[in-house]
């Protein structure tokens, strides 16, 4: 078991990292503390081969790997479901959690399904067997999470339905573009948005589904980032999705360069 399901087994919080490329970085951040390492092919250039490279590595350090495939919830449609192509082979890849940004309850209905798929060669594993077969199965089962993003109005008007869709594991809230969409940018802490939040853990439970929130480009300090993880986890996320290494890293060199030029600059004053 990996490292983010084995934190929700003992219902602990995960945390989740995207990455926009940098498979290599993901021993390191498995040993800052991170559960889960999330590839973004929606908005990056990572490829299938480079996306092999990532679950290797988190394979390697015992971390959880997973996916945000290349979907577009707002302009391709609510019936495209190239997104069942694509879960299938991330699966088979041996992925742990194939996330997809859905606009529609038949979309979510494909991913779960194609998360119960046999093929899982990239996990090592080729039958040999009838039993053999159908132990792998059940196996998969566990070890293979569809993930539904939630960040279209569309999706979200049908939420009560998504949650209940057989087979799906997580149902991740993008913060950022559903506090848009619901006509509170840059909302991420408004009460109707952290509400969603709320509701939509509540009814997660009922069907054995975790929810899954960002933190969002609004908190630019550890101080922020760690006050609004603790604002998501009171409201029935247990799995926080912090912002990409890129942004994460631009935040706290950020932060640290502001706080020692000031000290600097006070200490030439002193001087003078």
């Amino acid at each position: 078991m990996s490292a983010l399901f084995e934190k929700l087994a003992k219902g602990e919080l995960g945390l989740m990292i995207s990455m926009k490329g940098g498979p290599h970085f993901i021993p390191v951040l498995r040993t800052a503390g991170f559960d889960c390492a999330r590839a973004d092919m929606m908005h990056s250039g990572i490829d299938w081969r480079e996306m092999d490279y990532f679950v290797k590595s988190a394979k390697s350090c015992g971390m959880t790997s997973c996916v945000r495939l290349a979907t577009n919830p707002w302009l391709a449609g609510e019936q495209n479901m190239q997104l069942a192509v694509d879960a299938a082979r991330a699966f088979s890849m041996g992925v742990d959690i194939v996330k997809a940004s859905v606009a529609s309850l038949n979309q979510v209905k494909v991913l779960a399904e194609a998360s119960k798929d046999w093929h899982r060669s990239g996990a090592g594993w080729f039958p040999s067997s009838k039993e053999d077969f159908t132990g792998n199965m059940e196996k998969s089962g566990k070890e293979a999470w569809a993930c539904a993003s939630i960040e279209s109005l569309t999706a979200l008007k049908d939420i009560e339905e998504i949650v209940a869709v057989p087979g799906l594991r997580i149902l991740a809230l993008a913060c950022t573009d559903l506090s848009n969409q619901m006509g509170h940018r840059f909302g991420y802490d408004h009460p109707e948005v952290l509400d969603v939040v709320r509701k939509v853990s509540e009814q997660g439970k009922k069907h054995g589904v975790v929810v899954c929130a960002n933190v969002g480009y609004e908190a630019t300090t550890s101080k922020t980032i760690a006050e609004r993880v603790e604002r998501l986890y009171d409201h029935g996320a247990r799995i926080v999705l912090m912002n990409t290494i890129e942004k994460l890293a631009h935040t706290l060199c950020k932060e640290m360069i502001t706080d020692f030029r000031s000290a600097i600059s006070a200490h030439a004053g002193k001087a003078k």
